[in-house]
């Protein structure tokens, strides 16, 4: 999985930079989203930047219970008519 970006803007902050960006393009490897254009975190072996030099493998998933931040069903599914 890979992003295309456009940047936006470099904002110095103290010794290092702060990027921002737009997102164009999203590219999936065949075979990672499920028929609901779900992603399966097993078959990503996701890593994530830390800071610095820093990496994290990723794999434990923790899932915490809707707090109602955003309205949803029993499925999870975001409720449209308050999200369009």
């Amino acid at each position: 999985m890979c992003f295309e970006c456009e940047l936006l803007q470099v904002i110095p902050v103290g010794t290092a930079n702060l990027v921002l960006g737009k997102v164009l393009h999203i590219f999936v490897e065949d075979g990672l989203l499920d028929s609901r254009l779900r992603m399966d975190f097993d078959k990503l072996s996701a890593i994530g930047r830390l800071a610095g030099t820093s990496y994290s493998r990723i794999r434990d998933r923790l899932q915490f219970a809707d707090e109602g931040f955003f309205p949803s069903d029993s499925r999870g599914t975001i409720n449209r008519e308050v999200f369009p």
